[in-house]
C-alpha cells in the first residue's frame, strides 16, 4: 500500500497535471488506492489462517489431499474471479483518467506503467532475478523445464 502511493505521488510529478485534469486524477488514483487496500488485506488474512495446515495435507491420505487440492482450486478461482471484476472497473477508471490526459502525458503514463507491471513481474515470477538484469524475452513453461523427454 505505502509503495503503491509512492508510485502514484511519482508519477503524478512526471504527468504535470493541469489543475483541469486534478478531479480525474484524484478519482483514478483514489481507485488504485483502494485496489491496493483490497487487494493487501486479504492476501494477509490468508497466511495468519493457514499456519502448519499445508505441511499437515502433504502427509495426510491421497483423498484428503485431494479434496484438499479442490478446496484449493476452488478458492483460487473465487479470488481470480473477484479479481476480474476489481481489474474490470479498475480498466473503466484509467481509461477516463487517460483520455483526460494529452498526448505528451499519455505517452509518460504508458512508459511509467509498463515500467511499474515489469518490476511487479520481476518481482513475482519466481525466478528472483531483478527486471535491470534480464536480456530476452522471459521464457515460457517449457522453455523452463527444459527439453522434452522422450520415453
Amino acid at each position: 500500500v505505502q509503495h503503491t502511493q509512492r508510485t502514484l505521488e511519482e508519477l503524478k510529478v512526471k504527468l504535470n497535471l493541469s489543475p483541469q485534469q486534478m478531479a480525474v486524477w484524484n478519482t483514478w488514483s483514489g481507485g488504485v488506492m483502494k485496489d491496493a487496500h483490497q487487494q493487501y488485506e486479504p492476501r494477509k488474512s490468508g497466511h495468519q489462517e493457514k499456519g502448519g495446515k499445508a505441511k499437515s495435507m502433504a502427509d495426510g491420505p491421497t483423498p484428503e489431499r485431494m479434496a484438499h487440492e479442490i478446496e484449493r482450486l476452488r478458492d483460487a478461482t473465487k479470488w481470480m474471479q473477484e479479481h476480474l471484476v476489481q481489474l474490470e472497473a479498475a480498466q473503466l477508471r484509467t481509461k477516463e483518467f487517460y483520455d483526460a490526459l494529452d498526448t505528451n502525458q499519455k505517452t509518460i503514463f504508458d512508459l511509467f506503467w509498463h515500467k511499474v507491471h515489469l518490476r511487479a513481474i520481476s518481482d513475482d515470477d519466481g525466478r528472483g532475478m531483478p527486471e535491470p538484469q534480464r536480456f530476452g524475452p522471459v521464457p515460457t513453461m517449457r522453455e523452463r523445464s527444459g527439453p522434452a523427454k522422450t520415453d
